[in-house]
């Protein structure tokens, strides 16, 4: 340690030996034993009383009787005798005394305020007490840094918040001046001892920050409450950012703010006043704005209600992970909802449906009507979190009604312009001409990505991700679906010269499909035309690209000329009928997607082209009856739940029909589809269809990504826990910890959770440290651990285990794995 007081300490004991050689240092006073040895220079001997001066003496008389002048140092901290044993030395050298005092007016002359100086002069009993006492806060009393073994002020608001430093202060009966320096930093009314203080300080705090973004306190509190001063309110704001954020005391910070909260009662004494949303003092801060945040939405306020959640959502909120009641529900749980309530509203106020023929409708939806559908499946997935609704019930149920609403008069717009002038023209191009015109003829090794049911909302967020985390060369277009929207027809409709020679035809009352002279009704006959056209194609499903290595992978793609990777788990998810548990799994399949592509940017491919067969409709609720009309009768064709295609049949009130040959197919079926949001009287699920005419089922992403040749792997050291090793509830955390290298100080990663052994996902990544929701990835920090928590999307047995699996984002590598067992059944609903 080096300060101005040291350094002239050591200046003036250099020079008083330079000019006699010999010196005595006598400090009878004892203000100086801890720093004789720091401030006598190398080239000197230095010897120390230590209880014998004639032990001292002896140790000395070697220098004494020598030739040469010695160099010398000899420190008594007491009086010598009256036949002081030293006298001899005393004479041949120079006897040196400072009193700390004078050292320090001297020395600190200039530093710092007169006034400051003086004080530690005064109060100061040793050297460290006033060097510390002169680097340290001006408004510290000497003695405090003496009891407290800092000046810092904010260190001894920290000790008596703690107790740590209590026996200390009472030994010295410095309470009295322990309260003063605190008002001087903080404000407030604060006295007493131990107890009294540390909640008087507590409270002034908590209070403080409340008064200031609120502009007054409840009449109950005001009276008693001494606002602080502008630059005691920057010290409180320092203050309570430190006892929140550090880790050792935030245990400390919230336990002491629930029992400030419930002591004073401000649970009944507060009420809303514009800018609480901004205080994150006390947890029933939280109540009061949800409270509010719930009023605006049910006045139609989407904007306030979006500004309240996104004002507690943000990360200072210490509050946000605390439980917010029984069942595990978190205050960050609760304002997601809120968010995503109010998100939805937004969207659709934004997005209202406009007039027009078909291809406008369509161009609207992929420029913006699809943020609507985005919305949607964003509250469905933040309201997933919350064991029950409670008091956001009406506000959930009314987001959807209002969504249902949006959706009804979008579908009966488009059925009604489809059906007046087909589908010819506009922007958007055919999904039959995808091969042909983003695969075919590469020079680079191409994956061609069918996706069963990719809606194009999902397909922008997962362009997003890959630009995100991946590379920047990525393209989203949008193409129109081939008519009646089911794999069958779409899948056939991705294959080679589709766009030319695919024909739907009935068969025996089935809808038949071929490209060409070729029945293609099965994935190998689909592959038989990729193999026609490019020659050695590896065939393979997503799940298996996810689990392999990078060098099972390679030895999968070796020769290939394609690469074929096939998802079906979006569509199998949504027909699953339980779409509670869909709603996750959606999101689990589009990272699983982004991982697949940088894994095979690693094996070799240069690019991908990810497509699908058809989108979906997906509500949140099933369609009861009054949505469930007659399926037409008469003539010969093929029922689905949104469209019966076919020759003949009934066009009966609630329904269109549209010759596919308008719709650009090549075929002389109809087909009859409900005029707005209503399904026919037919097998399957109530809440996830397809076959249609909406812009959800016949709009599909393509997304093309040029990939960069891949580098040489960097090896990167995380570390991945669940905490406890174990699996309870359907919420649960896992910390993953970067430890970092030479070169590399963060690092961007995915985590899967999957059952131990199977490769669908069973929980997600919700919210935490570095947790990016748009893209899915987590950035954290070297040595700065992350702590993650997941949702649990697929019912857990007791004794199965979980596998989290961290990705690097950049190339899909795994990079660290984790296995939890499951303590306690899990189970995911259908509906609350």
């Amino acid at each position: 340690m080096t300060s101005r007081l040291r350094d002239a300490l050591a200046e003036e004991i250099g020079r008083v030996l330079r000019q006699s050689g010999v010196v005595v240092w006598q400090d009878e006073h004892g203000e100086y034993p801890g720093v004789v040895a720091a401030v006598c220079p190398p080239d000197v001997r230095l010897v120390v009383y230590d209880g014998s001066w004639f032990a001292l003496r002896r140790s000395v008389e070697d220098l004494l009787s020598g030739h040469e002048p010695p160099m010398l140092l000899v420190y008594s901290p007491v009086l010598p005798p009256a036949d002081d044993p030293l006298a001899e030395i005393r004479a041949a050298g120079r006897e040196y005394k400072r009193r700390l005092a004078t050292l320090v007016r001297n020395a600190l002359a200039g530093e710092l305020a007169a006034t400051r100086i003086e004080q530690i002069a005064k109060e100061a009993r040793t050297f460290e007490e006033a060097e510390v006492a002169a680097t340290g806060a001006a408004s510290a009393g000497v003695r405090l840094v003496a009891i407290f073994g800092t000046s810092d002020v904010q260190r001894m608001a920290f000790a008596v918040l703690d107790g740590s430093r209590d026996d200390a202060v009472d030994a010295e009966d410095a309470w009295d001046e322990v309260a003063a320096t605190l008002r001087d930093a903080y404000g407030g009314a604060l006295d007493g001892g131990r107890g009294a203080l540390r909640g008087a300080l507590a409270r002034h705090l908590l209070l403080a920050e409340l008064h200031g973004v609120a502009g007054g306190l409840p009449d109950a509190l005001e009276q008693a409450f001494v606002a602080p001063s502008a630059p005691q309110r920057r010290h409180i704001g320092e203050l309570l950012h430190q006892w929140r954020h550090l880790p050792e005391r935030v245990a400390s910070y919230l336990e002491t703010a629930r029992t400030v909260d419930e002591d004073l009662a401000l649970s009944d004494l507060l009420g809303w006043v514009d800018g609480l949303e901004a205080c994150l003092a006390l947890p029933s801060v939280e109540q009061v704005c949800l409270a509010e945040a719930t009023r605006r939405l049910g006045a139609g306020d989407a904007s306030g209600a979006f500004q309240i959640a996104e004002s507690r959502l943000v990360d200072l909120n210490v509050w946000r992970n605390q439980p917010a009641g029984p069942g595990g529900v978190r205050w960050g749980d609760r304002w997601r909802v809120i968010a995503a309530i109010a998100g939805l509203h937004r969207a659709v106020e934004a997005n209202p449906v406009p007039a027009g023929a078909a291809e406008e409708l369509f161009d609207w939806y992929v420029t913006r009507g699809w943020e609507v559908d985005r919305a949607h499946r964003r509250l469905e997935l933040a309201r997933l979190a919350l064991p029950a609704y409670g008091e956001l019930e009406e506000a959930i149920i009314g987001a959807r009604r209002r969504y249902e609403a949006w959706l009804d008069t979008l579908l009966e717009k488009v059925s009604e312009a489809l059906a007046d002038g087909g589908l010819d023209g506009g922007r958007l191009g055919s999904q039959g001409s995808v091969h042909d015109e983003f695969v075919r003829g590469r020079e680079v090794l191409t994956a061609y990505v069918w996706v069963d049911a990719l809606r194009f909302e999902l397909g922008v967020e997962l362009a997003d991700a890959i630009r995100h985390d991946i590379t920047d060369r990525v393209t989203l277009s949008a193409v129109t679906a081939a008519a009646p929207t089911i794999t069958r027809v779409g899948m056939a409709n991705l294959a080679p010269a589709a766009a030319e020679r695919l024909t739907l035809s009935l068969e025996g009352g089935t809808v038949a499909v071929t490209v060409g002279d070729r029945p293609v009704a099965t994935v190998e006959q689909r592959v038989e035309l990729l193999r026609a056209a490019h020659g050695k194609v590896a065939n393979l499903e997503l799940s298996t690209v996810s689990q392999q290595g990078e060098k099972e992978l390679a030895r999968a793609l070796k020769g290939a000329d394609l690469v074929l990777v096939r998802s079906q788990e979006i569509d199998a998810a949504g027909e699953s009928g339980m779409l509670n548990a869909a709603w996750p799994q959606f999101e689990a399949v589009k990272q699983d997607l982004a991982n697949a592509v940088a894994k095979l940017g690693q094996v070799g491919v240069g690019r991908v082209v990810i497509c699908a067969d058809h989108g979906f409709v997906a509500l949140s609720q099933a369609v009861g009856d009054a949505r469930t009309i007659d399926a037409p009768i008469g003539g010969e064709g093929e029922l689905h739940r949104r469209c019966w295609v076919g020759k003949g049949g009934t066009t009966a009130e609630g329904t269109v029909r549209v010759p596919l040959a308008s719709l650009g197919v090549r075929s002389d079926l109809d087909l009859i589809v409900p005029r707005g949001l209503a399904v026919f009287k037919a097998s399957g699920g109530k809440q996830f269809f397809h076959g249609g005419l909406s812009p959800q089922e016949l709009v599909v992403p393509v997304i093309e990504v040029d990939l960069e040749p891949a580098a040489e792997p960097q090896k990167l050291d995380l570390s991945v826990a669940v905490a406890g090793g174990r699996i309870t509830t359907g919420v649960f955390a896992a910390t993953v910890e970067f430890h970092g290298d030479l070169f590399t100080n963060q690092v961007t990663f995915r985590v899967v959770a999957r059952g131990a052994g199977g490769n669908d996902p069973v929980a997600r990544v919700v919210s935490g440290d570095g947790y990016d929701a748009a893209s899915g990835s987590v950035t954290v920090e070297r040595d700065r651990p992350s702590i993650l928590t997941f949702q649990v999307t697929r019912n857990l047995d007791r004794d199965s285990q979980v596998e989290l699996q961290v990705l690097d984002a950049r190339t899909g590598r795994r990079l660290a794995d984790a296995v939890a067992s499951v303590a306690a059944p899990v189970m995911v609903e259908e509906k609350l």
